[in-house]
């Protein structure tokens, strides 16, 4: 299963971790995993575009994904609700394979 933990402040989103394997199919052929990656991939390069105040750690081998987020601003949290948004539609989706968690 897919883990997604979400921070949030009074400002915006502070961090964003996704971990794990979906098991929706074999690595390499599992539709979960590869939307869930590239929505994140996604998000990090608009990210890019708009924001130097922020880290990003992705290991595959471990399946683990972080974004933190030192200053959040209106464009930042504008594509991490996006992300966050399309996450959990993808969880509403794929129930056994995808959780969110809210902290």
């Amino acid at each position: 299963m897919i883990i997604v933990n979400l921070i949030k402040s009074e400002v915006g989103y502070k961090e964003i971790t996704i971990e794990g394997h979906s098991g929706y199919e074999v690595i390499g052929k599992d539709i979960v995993c590869s939307a869930v990656s590239t929505a994140f991939y996604l998000s990090l390069g608009l990210l890019e575009k708009v924001s130097k105040d922020f880290k990003y750690f992705c290991d595959e081998k471990n399946a683990k994904m972080k974004l933190q987020i030192a200053k959040p601003s209106d464009m930042s949290n504008l594509i991490l609700e996006n992300l966050v948004e399309y996450l959990t539609s993808i969880s509403k989706q794929y129930t056994k394979y995808v959780k969110i968690l809210n902290n």
